[in-house]
């Protein structure tokens, strides 16, 4: 089974990686265990369908109740379809840089956590579907325009 670079597969330019990326996942059937080498850390923000992660011995399941927060490494993913016809998941990529930044700027607490869980879900509450409505009505934006509104929300 071959390995999945993602978000790489999904740029239009391969040599350079944004330090924030959307791109609109959506398939029509099932895959199973798929074998991902995710490069940034990624929000999973799940609109119809199952995905499960699986890592370490253990798996992680979310429905489109749920998004998933996934810390960038080797995962093997299982996305699954329901009662539609399609699966689809808005994906949210953003950099290790960002990330601290954004920890920096809204952290009190500068210690370093060791070995934590590489995931965390969340569940999908009206601030979410607002973001993420946002975000699909922004999307026809001029990519520079739309790299500064993902700074100002991250």
């Amino acid at each position: 089974m071959p390995i999945e670079n993602i978000p790489q597969i999904y740029l239009d330019d391969k040599k350079e990686t944004p330090d924030l990326f959307v791109y609109d996942f959506k398939m029509t059937s099932d895959v199973v265990k798929s074998k991902v080498n995710l490069g940034m850390n990624m929000f999973s923000f799940l609109q119809v369908g199952k995905k499960q992660v699986h890592f370490a011995g253990t798996s992680v399941a979310v429905n489109k109740d749920q998004s998933l927060l996934l810390k960038k490494g080797n995962w093997l993913w299982t996305e699954l379809l329901e009662a539609e016809p399609s699966y689809y998941c808005k994906l949210f990529f953003f950099s290790q840089l960002r990330l601290v930044e954004f920890l920096e700027k809204h952290t009190n607490n500068k210690d370093e956590v060791e070995d934590e869980d590489p995931y965390f879900i969340i569940r999908n509450n009206a601030y979410i579907t607002s973001y993420l409505i946002s975000l699909s009505t922004i999307s026809i934006a001029p990519s520079v325009f739309l790299m500064n509104l993902h700074s100002i929300w991250f």
